[in-house]
């Protein structure tokens, strides 16, 4: 769902208690899950081992196979309820909140995986256009609401960006709301930033040569 009231945008994970804490925007009553909020959740289900290699989340049968009891346990009394439920094709359904139900089925975690895929896929062919590695990178901006509410060491755990970007991770927000308030208060602002749009090359990633060999790569969850 989008960033609005209500929508979940971050889930604190405790990795030696399990206490999970949820956090919404504008501290509203749980209605679903935003961007930020899903990064969260991919990495909680990493994190507890309830993510399969493939993107699938584990069931009830192989979870207590491959999962230590005591997760299990203290994941039951955090919630108060059993999170963990099988769907009709054998695939876990893991349920953060209940009343109203907000929860990640295996699909979600696998639409989520091939959007991180996309996002992997245009960092590389962008830096590798520019011939420059991400090392050479001064800053790494996020914008827009996932860059308000995004956890970049969790996005950078599962995979979302690349590692050791996290220090030079600047989350802004909305940048474009941003810079129209200040171009209409600042006609030097406004001269910066219409001198960019001039000079600003686009790149279409889905028609680029090496789209699709990159994106399936990046589709390899680990």
């Amino acid at each position: 769902m989008n960033s609005v009231k209500g929508a979940i945008n971050h889930i604190r994970w405790d990795e030696k208690t399990c206490k999970v804490q949820i956090e919404t925007i504008y501290n509203g009553h749980p209605q679903g899950l935003c961007a930020s909020g899903m990064i969260d959740f991919l990495y909680l289900l990493r994190s507890t081992g309830l993510l399969a290699a493939e993107g699938r989340i584990l069931n009830t049968k192989e979870a207590k196979k491959h999962v230590h009891r005591l997760t299990l346990a203290k994941l039951k009394n955090t919630f108060g309820y059993d999170c963990l439920s099988d769907d009709d094709l054998g695939n876990g359904i893991f349920t953060i909140h209940k009343n109203p139900d907000i929860y990640m089925t295996t699909k979600d975690c696998q639409n989520l995986l091939k959007a991180i895929a996309a996002v992997k896929t245009g960092i590389e062919i962008l830096l590798s256009e520019q011939k420059i590695d991400i090392a050479d990178l001064n800053h790494f901006i996020i914008a827009g609401g996932l860059g308000e509410h995004i956890d970049s060491k969790h996005a950078v755990s599962i995979g979302m960006f690349p590692e050791h970007i996290d220090e030079k991770l600047l989350c802004a927000g909305n940048t474009s709301l941003k810079g129209a308030i200040s171009a209409l208060c600042d006609s030097e602002v406004f001269s910066v930033i219409n001198n960019i749009s001039q000079s600003v090359d686009y790149l279409e990633l889905a028609n680029h040569s090496d789209f699709a060999d990159t994106y399936i790569k990046h589709l390899k969850y680990k």
